[in-house]
């Protein structure tokens, strides 16, 4: 049931076995399609800082997304 709701915004992206068509990506939003076919850029994060800060995850994901808006 939770995945269905999490897909149910996507689901004019997905096959009927739930993995993306990259043809239909393509066509709504060519940006993520392209990052899709290059790959993205991950940060990983160390488990204890959930322990030691549980808002600094939450502080970086905006500060991140700030940054690359302004690109």
């Amino acid at each position: 049931m939770e995945r269905q709701r999490a897909n149910a915004g996507a689901s004019r992206f997905l096959y009927n076995n739930g993995n993306y068509s990259l043809a239909k990506l393509q066509v709504h939003d060519e940006e993520w399609a392209q990052g899709c076919f290059r790959g993205l850029e991950w940060e990983v994060l160390s488990w204890k800082m959930d322990i030691e800060e549980p808002d600094a995850a939450l502080t970086i994901r905006i500060a991140l997304n700030r940054r690359t808006k302004l690109r």
